[in-house]
């Protein structure tokens, strides 16, 4: 029987792992450190109390033992011709998928004595640095996506808790959101206007010192909480696998395919073209998810790999706080409760089916 094994438990990786299962009967085996997978477009509403760890998260050992594929909870150590090493054994595979995923990019001197949101478990701990200040200068630093949707729900929990919270925001671009339509971040802009929020844009930091931060244009910034939500890299450094890289990353062709005909990349790891990395979601991760997993399949019976196609109109929806939503699709954007609804919905029918 053939091996499948896929490095990474989260989105991409999961999907890898039902979509061959669906497909074939070849033993299949996910190995990943944590035993759940965490629906991360969700962590900044575990800082605001509006939602539990265990709402977001599929117990990994449950939902894939029940699809008869295999899991092993293991730290990875590397790969050699033809198996995987981990800190309990090694794993050998006739198709490899990588779907290790992405760490906190921290480019600045001093930053890595901040908060940062990347697990259920630094959620939690950001609630609880949050609930142990009464009075404090909260700088975010990052106004993508992830600081975005985080500094609304940080007023939320401040305004919940009668807290005296000065909350800045911090961009080294002309404005929050960068790489979405202007519409989008025109509605963000007003928001946090509109709730008191200090915008910094243009601004590059070029030092992180205890409680001070310094810019380029020599202005200094106080405060009391430092969260960092800017920028990301390989969650292990990608030349360590012995494949071809670019930009840190490894280099995979239209089909996910590595410089090895039998590896496979997918996710934050791979490089796929600079727009997938710029407007990467969960919907992306769970096409690329399926694309690699029809083709580790295809590559193991000798039939054609099918191409991964960056969708041309992505979907996005952003909570702008426990009221506010945008629907963003292409240059088309609403803005309203329905898209928190939708936000949701989604991810309800997405924990309901893969757990």
């Amino acid at each position: 029987m053939k091996q499948i094994v896929i490095l990474g438990g989260g989105f991409t990786g999961l999907e890898v792992a039902i979509t061959a299962r669906k497909l074939s009967n070849h033993e299949i085996t996910l190995i990943d450190h944590s035993p759940v997978m965490t629906f991360h477009g969700h962590l900044h509403e575990i800082v605001s109390e509006r939602i539990t760890p265990e709402e977001i998260e599929i117990d990994l050992n449950d939902s894939l033992n029940k699809r008869k594929i295999n899991f092993l909870q293991a730290e990875f150590q590397g790969i050699k011709k033809g198996y995987v090493q981990t800190d309990k054994k090694k794993i050998p595979y006739d198709v490899l998928i990588i779907a290790m995923g992405s760490k906190t990019c921290f480019s600045i001197k001093g930053m890595k004595n901040c908060d940062e949101l990347k697990t259920s478990k630094q959620a939690r701990m950001l609630h609880e640095h949050l609930m142990n200040l009464d009075k404090a200068r909260i700088a975010i630093v990052g106004a993508g996506l992830t600081g975005t949707e985080l500094v609304f729900e940080i007023d939320y929990l401040g305004k919940k808790y009668d807290k005296n919270f000065i909350i800045h925001l911090i961009e080294a671009s002309s404005g929050p959101m960068p790489h979405f339509p202007q519409k989008a971040v025109d509605i963000v802009k007003n928001n946090l206007e509109e709730k008191d929020i200090v915008q910094h844009y243009n601004n590059k930091i070029l030092k992180c010192n205890p409680k001070e931060l310094i810019f380029d244009n020599g202005t200094k910034l106080d405060y009391d909480l430092l969260i960092w939500t800017a920028g990301i890299e390989p969650v292990a450094n990608a030349k360590a696998y012995g494949l071809k890289t670019t930009h840190g990353f490894i280099k995979v062709n239209e089909q996910l395919r590595t410089s090895e005909n039998n590896i496979f990349a997918i996710g934050d790891i791979a490089w796929i073209g600079k727009e997938s990395h710029e407007l990467w979601n969960a919907m992306t991760a769970i096409k690329e998810g399926k694309t690699a997993g029809i083709n580790a399949v295809n590559y193991l019976e000798n039939k054609p790999l099918i191409n991964y196609e960056l969708d041309k109109e992505h979907l996005f929806l952003v909570s702008l706080g426990n009221r506010t939503g945008l629907y963003i699709k292409d240059q088309k954007v609403k803005a309203g409760k329905i898209p928190l609804l939708m936000k949701s919905n989604l991810r309800k029918k997405y924990l309901k089916e893969r757990r």
